[in-house]
């Protein structure tokens, strides 16, 4: 929106440019907010000060065991998926989707308890 336009109220569908309807006359639906995902956060009341990376679950969801080259781990069959989360790894520069040591002890336990049971 440019700086002279006069902000629109909260839930109002327009457009960048203040538009409430598209070039072809039919009617905007949604709202464009120039503080992109942390505007949106702060109207829904959903900005604690931490990042949340859940908005739709889609790729905590998608997480899960795959077959590798070397044996098995944790990732995403979907290489979209997969190069969104390394996005996201390399922007806030930390390992976000690798299990903590604490999860791993956790794994290796529940594994071992499986193998018990097998054998048993």
């Amino acid at each position: 929106m440019s700086p002279s336009a006069p902000i629109p109220p909260p839930g109002e569908a327009v457009g960048k440019n203040g538009a409430t309807a598209f070039a072809n006359g039919k009617e905007r639906r949604s709202r464009y907010l120039p503080g992109g995902y942390n505007e949106y956060k702060t109207l829904t009341g959903q900005n604690t000060g931490s990042v949340n990376l859940v908005l739709t679950g889609e790729l905590r969801d998608s997480y899960q065991v795959i077959q590798t080259a070397e044996g098995y781990g944790l990732g995403w069959t979907d290489e979209e998926l997969r190069t969104r989360a390394d996005a996201l790894e390399a922007k806030y520069a930390k390992k976000i989707w690798h299990p903590t040591e604490e999860e791993r002890a956790a794994l290796r336990a529940q594994i071992a308890q499986y193998v018990r049971q097998a054998i048993t």
